[in-house]
């Protein structure tokens, strides 16, 4: 899903987020209470229920306080940051619901980064993403959905992260939105498919899964070792001790082949190689293997792990998955995407 991401640092610029200063005039940012909505029946297979949706209908006429209260019954989309208001602007019969976040200092230093994790969240963007569609599906005349963030003090010279969702993006984007709110199975597909690792942050040297062979010839030049396995050709790049590979593979027989999985093979010294890590906030510390304590406890548990491997599934499919290799004592020796693991996940 596509939305418009303002933030005021730049890190690594992405293909589908737009990156500038963000200077908001943040009004009215009273803290709202919980509500005490109990989440019980939210199951680790749904987001959200399809049977609640209607518990987040919002009345055009409604006040802040209770706007924030139905917004809260919603799934947090951090851990470290605290809605603090709602508000419902109306322009031109167009109506805009702005969510007013904070981000909490302790919290978001408990993650244990050197700078602040919000820019680099592997999930902000995908559960922001839920966030504007269960709003959206559950209030029609909702055009658009802005959530803004403030950042502590303790951050110096960083402005507030703005997050823009427009409906007729949306629809024009997934078929699975203009379908969810009159049916379960669209519904929960699409809850699905955004309650993961946000995949636009997950590329090595801008090649992703999906990217075509020219676009990896483009982007890394000619392959130092290029052979084939299982009808798929194997590009890779780097020597014995560090290398990349990327597998290709044509979906259909008419189809150019495309990259269906990538797989890092890292070195203490390859900082290249971490790109993608850095993007999600894994770099390991200088000198050391990324280990498998810290990727639990960044990206919490996995969606399912074999031989030794951990798979955490990624915004761009529902078979689309990030992984973690590890060694017996708990190092990562490789890691990476892969495409089409249904059949595995099954077999668990």
């Amino acid at each position: 899903m596509k939305g418009k991401y303002i933030i005021a640092v730049t890190l690594i610029s992405l293909s589908v987020l737009c990156f500038t200063a963000c200077n908001k005039v943040t009004k009215n940012t009273d803290l709202v209470q919980n509500s005490g909505y109990t989440k019980n029946d939210i199951t680790a297979n749904t987001y959200f229920p399809y049977s609640k949706l209607k518990d987040l209908t919002v009345d055009k006429e409604a006040d802040n306080t209770y706007i924030a209260d139905v917004v809260s019954k919603i799934p947090a989309i951090l851990p470290y940051i605290e809605l603090k208001n709602a508000v419902l602007e109306a322009k031109d019969n167009a109506y805009t619901l702005i969510l007013k976040y904070s981000e909490d200092y302790e919290k978001s230093k408990d993650i244990g980064l050197s700078d602040n994790p919000l820019y680099t969240s592997p999930y902000l963007f995908s559960r922001a993403t839920n966030t504007a569609i269960l709003l959206m599906l559950a209030n029609d005349y909702i055009s658009s959905v802005n959530i803004e963030i403030d950042i502590p003090k303790e951050y110096p010279d960083m402005e507030p992260v703005t997050i823009e969702f427009n409906r007729s993006e949306l629809e024009n984007e997934s078929d699975l939105f203009n379908r969810a709110k009159a049916d379960e199975n669209s519904y929960n597909e699409l809850l699905k498919l955004n309650d993961a690792v946000y995949a636009g942050k997950l590329f090595y040297n801008r090649i992703k899964l999906g990217s075509t062979e020219d676009d990896l010839i483009y982007r890394n030049s000619d392959p130092d070792r290029k052979n084939s396995e299982n009808l798929s050709l194997i590009y890779t790049y780097g020597d014995d001790k560090c290398y990349t590979s990327f597998f290709l593979k044509r979906i259909n027989d008419s189809d150019r082949p495309i990259v269906t999985s990538i797989v890092v093979h890292p070195s203490k010294e390859d900082i290249g190689g971490a790109e993608m890590l850095y993007n999600i906030g894994l770099l390991p510390d200088d000198g050391e293997y990324l280990t498998k304590t810290k990727v639990k406890n960044h990206l919490n548990t996995p969606n399912f792990s074999k031989d030794n491997t951990d798979y955490y599934r990624i915004s761009s499919g529902l078979n689309d998955y990030l992984f973690f290799t590890y060694d017996a004592e708990g190092t990562v020796k490789e890691y990476g995407l892969q495409r089409d693991l249904k059949k595995a996940e099954n077999s668990q």
